[in-house]
């Protein structure tokens, strides 16, 4: 999922619910309007594929008016049978369109599904991890989109982690944080988190601190995370919990699914840097793995979808919401408007949060 501080897009994923190529990956595109809350399918061109398990991420500084983001990999169907290796480029207008095509790479990495991306202000795209068809990785791959010619190139790191997949990532300075996900038998634990060392090309392992009274997260997978600043919110997911006869278990009564909701924050003691554990006093209305979340310029997260059951048999489509910062009197008063006067969402038929105001005084 994506947002701006309009619209939310969402693509893809999958529903093996569904009587027609139920095991294939939905290609489609929904948009949702945060002011009026109304969903719309957009009809698109080039949407990719291979829309499970995909990573995502955004240009931080586009060239142009339009956001720019980028699609890889993924799978065409929720086994993970057939997976990609190809990138995407997705732009986002002011008026909530979106397009995509497809970018000619060479010396791609494998194809995969479950990898997490990330891009930095120099305009170098980073690849981590995933699974493919001979099993999880750890690798590292980067590409200089300010470049030509575009080939990737792996990144020799020379430390021999456990592969990964259904993990997420953050960018602080130029550090890269690998948070959570895992592999059938193995979670990433969280009091110890993996760090990609741009500056050195290695990785490092930071220590992080606890929350005074609810300890660490429990290590999962298939969770969501957002990132505000140098703060990350890691959402739900899934762990396989150890038996005292051996190793994780997929089954489903060893399993847990959550719903809590969690911060790691940067914080300076003695002029050092430490990053502490916060678990939130919010959480959401259902527990959730294998769901999006994505935040608003304005500090709104919204989470959509996701299983409910360890089967992966039910996914689900609500939309939740929380505020890490407070909206502001602009935000309220425009969604107190349309509260008590919903007939404006049916006669403005352009009405959004950036044009809301002067489209409302035409009225």
């Amino acid at each position: 999922m994506i947002a701006t501080s309009d619209f939310l897009f969402i693509f893809g994923g999958s529903n093996p619910n569904m009587s027609k190529n139920s095991k294939s990956a939905l290609q489609d595109v929904h948009r949702f309007n945060i002011l009026t809350r109304k969903w719309t399918k957009l009809n698109v061109d080039n949407i990719p594929a291979s829309l499970i398990c995909f990573s995502t991420c955004w240009n931080p500084n586009p060239s142009d008016t339009n956001l720019v983001g980028y699609i890889y990999g993924g799978a065409y169907d929720s086994e993970g049978i057939q997976m990609s290796n190809e990138l995407y480029k997705f732009l986002i207008d002011s008026d909530g369109g979106i397009s995509f095509e497809k970018v000619h790479v060479e010396n791609k990495p494998s194809p995969r599904c479950g990898s997490a991306m990330i891009m930095n202000k120099t305009g170098k795209l980073y690849l981590i991890g995933g699974a493919d068809e001979k099993g999880y990785l750890c690798d590292v791959w980067v590409l200089d989109m300010k470049m030509g010619k575009l080939s990737w190139k792996e990144i020799k790191h020379g430390c021999l982690l456990k592969g990964r997949y259904m993990h997420e990532v953050m960018l602080i300075y130029d550090k890269i944080f690998l948070i959570a996900g895992g592999d059938g038998d193995w979670s990433a634990p969280l009091d110890k988190i993996d760090v990609f060392d741009i500056k050195t090309q290695k990785f490092i392992q930071i220590n992080t601190l606890s929350d005074e009274n609810h300890g660490y997260p429990h290590p999962r997978q298939f969770l969501s995370a957002v990132i505000d600043g140098t703060d990350a919110y890691i959402i739900g997911g899934l762990a396989y919990i150890k038996s005292e006869q051996g190793p994780a278990s997929s089954n489903m009564a060893d399993t847990k699914i959550f719903s809590d909701i969690w911060k790691l924050s940067q914080i300076i003691i003695d002029g050092e840097i430490f990053y502490k554990w916060n678990k939130m006093s919010t959480s959401l209305k259902m527990a959730l793995f294998f769901h999006a979340s994505a935040i608003t310029p304005e500090g709104c997260v919204y989470n959509f979808g996701g299983c409910i059951d360890a089967k992966f048999m039910y996914p689900s489509n609500k939309l939740q919401r929380f505020w890490i910062n407070p909206p502001t009197l602009k935000q309220i008063s425009m969604f107190k408007a349309l509260s008590n006067n919903p007939s404006l969402i049916e006669q403005i038929q352009d009405l959004r949060q950036s044009l809301s105001m002067k489209l409302i005084r035409g009225h």
